[in-house]
């Protein structure tokens, strides 16, 4: 599986914000007639070229057993990162799916020109060093993130969301929960436009924001407030840690 098709970027009808993985849906919102279109997992243009992070080949650990090639090998780590990509959120778990494509990767390179996969193993490898690339990106993404203190996070937060909500058709307002004394618990006041959307379309975007904010503050237990621009809670985390939406 391409893992690509998961963190490849998508042209969109308004500004993108730069996200991590992620398998959501486009999220198509019509506001009168006015529609909104994002992906929120990629980015504007094309494919960029992550900058240098550090990722050690490795020694490779033999095969499980004779009869398993390293051919076979590499697409089993393959299939693992794959996976990994779709749940990851923090600088480890990131690079955590760096070194399982690196190690896929070193199995691939290592095979002889004289064995049966040789011609298909290399293209495999080149399709394997993109998705190792795009996985550095959010890599180098997240290791940001852990630098900034929850101010810096929340600045970071807010101006990703004005650059995909540039009208505030959606989002009125970011900010920390002023009651959550970790601050990790970003409260975002919703536009009425936002209220009349369905709950399942309500739902994907609290989905997407909460991952986003994941991301931004390097917290996989950090949370999300979704509130009216009267104050009226409507959605995001409930006290069980899972989120939803008001009807």
């Amino acid at each position: 599986m391409e893992i690509l098709a998961l963190l490849q970027p998508q042209k969109m009808a308004i500004k993108s914000w730069q996200m991590v993985a992620g398998s959501l849906a486009c999220l198509v919102i019509a506001i009168g007639s006015y529609t909104v279109v994002d992906r929120l997992f990629g980015s504007a243009g094309g494919e960029q070229s992550p900058r240098a992070v550090p990722v050690s080949e490795g020694q490779i650990p033999a095969a499980p057993n004779d009869a398993e090639s390293d051919y076979d090998r590499a697409l089993e780590v393959g299939a693992a990162a794959t996976v990994a990509t779709q749940t990851a959120k923090t600088a480890d778990d990131w690079q955590n799916v760096a070194d399982q494509w690196t190690e896929a990767i070193t199995l691939l390179d290592r095979l002889l020109a004289n064995d049966p996969n040789h011609d298909i193993a290399r293209a495999k490898a080149e399709e394997y060093r993109n998705n190792r690339n795009a996985v550095l990106e959010q890599l180098l993404i997240a290791r940001e993130a852990a630098s900034s203190t929850p101010a810096e996070a929340i600045d970071t937060y807010r101006a990703l969301i004005t650059e995909t909500d540039q009208d505030s058709l959606l989002i009125a307002d970011v900010r920390l929960w002023s009651l959550d004394n970790n601050q990790t618990t970003a409260e975002i006041v919703v536009t009425p436009a936002f209220l009349e959307q369905s709950n399942a379309l309500k739902l994907e975007v609290v989905t997407a924001f909460a991952e986003r904010w994941a991301v931004t503050v390097n917290d996989a237990e950090a949370r999300v407030r979704f509130v009216s621009q009267s104050g009226q809670l409507v959605g995001g985390h409930n006290s069980a840690g899972v989120l939803y939406v008001d009807d």
